[in-house]
């Protein structure tokens, strides 16, 4: 049988103990932890990015399929070479190959430039705010899935006014382009492509 004494003792240990645990709690709830900042990771550097929206549509003009994806730069050291004036920008143009469009692909060209594609359009080339826009369209030639695409610049010697551009030189020089695509069209159908190229 316990005595009095012995109560006591037990009571006031089972007071210590509960104090001791409850002790970390109350002193963390007086000292919230402060806030960790992480700083962001350092810019990658300047990236170059091709919007691309592909429309496919019937002779009558309704809509078929519309394709949206974005695609990599792709032209090596164009930029650099751009920069450090070593070429003058030519032409613009819009390659489509696969299905219809033959290894020389069908193309989109700037008015007056000559492309040795099996298919041509008109290309339209215009600034929007800091972005550079290429717009056009063509009649597909055929029946066939497109699968690859591309931008290509005529890059023209330095001495050439970009006003002026210069032939093209063989396929030009690729700017962006997207691989392993399923733009699927059939014979007279028109593909419009408006692609816009910015920078971040």
């Amino acid at each position: 049988m316990q005595t009095g004494s012995s109560r006591r003792w037990r009571l006031a240990a089972l007071v210590l103990l509960a104090a001791a645990l409850l002790l970390p709690a109350a002193v963390a709830a007086g000292h919230p932890k402060r806030a960790v900042h992480h700083r962001p990771a350092a810019a990658a550097g300047i990236v170059v990015h091709g919007r691309w929206t592909i429309t496919v549509r019937n002779p009558d003009g309704r809509l078929v399929r519309r394709y949206a994806f974005e695609n990599a730069y792709t032209g090596s050291d164009y930029l650099g070479k751009l920069l450090a004036r070593q070429v003058s920008v030519g032409y613009w143009g819009i390659n489509l190959v696969g299905g219809p469009c033959t290894a020389l692909g069908c193309v989109l060209v700037e008015k007056g430039s000559q492309y040795p594609g099996q298919a041509s359009g008109p290309l339209t080339v215009s600034v929007s705010r800091h972005d550079l826009v290429l717009q056009g369209a063509l009649n597909a030639p055929g029946n066939g899935t497109i699968i690859f695409v591309g931008t290509l610049n005529a890059s023209c010697s330095p001495t050439t006014a970009p006003a002026t551009a210069c032939a093209w030189s063989g396929s030009g020089t690729q700017f962006t382009s997207k691989k392993g695509l399923q733009v699927v069209i059939a014979a007279g159908q028109q593909i419009a492509v408006t692609v816009t190229i910015s920078f971040s």
